[in-house]
């Protein structure tokens, strides 16, 4: 089980860009990991829990398939790191490619910041599109601000390219 194990924290953490570029100052921690030889899928069962440097993902669970070279974070996924917060219900990592895939999301950017997106594509790492986003300085979020916070921008879709 431990060299399934290592395997799999091999794979995973040298292969997430977003999240490390290599296995230096990097925890996984999980209750167990199961491997399946007729899908080629590592599970981990339980809550697993990634740390790089100053990001945390945690998640309820987490697939690495070996035939698509994707990775499926789902279950209360929450990312942190000193910028903010991100929760959404699932993530889909492309190793190959480089991309990901996020369904719904929210962000908490810290002092009353917040954003929420129906869905979102990273394209690669300088290129994300959120689509049906909303954003508000509402104290509690746009959870907790209600159907009517005090102002909100909104858009169907948003394009942030770092280069």
């Amino acid at each position: 089980m431990k060299q399934i194990l290592f395997y799999f924290l091999l794979i995973f953490l040298t292969s997430v860009n977003a999240f490390s570029q290599t296995t230096e100052d990097t925890t996984f921690e999980t209750s167990e990991v199961i491997y399946n030889k007729n899908t080629g899928v590592f599970t981990s069962v339980g809550y697993s829990d990634i740390k790089y440097k100053d990001n945390d993902l945690r998640t309820k669970t987490l697939e690495f398939d070996t035939n698509t070279k994707e990775i499926l974070a789902k279950g209360n996924v929450n990312i942190t790191n000193p910028t903010g917060n991100i929760t959404t219900q699932n993530l889909i990592i492309n190793t190959e490619n480089e991309n990901a895939s996020i369904g719904k999301t929210n962000v908490s950017f810290g002092q009353n910041s917040y954003a929420s997106s129906e869905r979102a594509e990273m394209i690669d790492k300088n290129k994300v599109i959120l689509h049906n986003v909303e954003y508000t300085a509402c104290k509690e979020g746009l959870e907790g601000c209600g159907d009517t916070p005090t102002w909100k921008i909104g858009a169907s879709k948003i394009k942030h390219d770092t280069q």
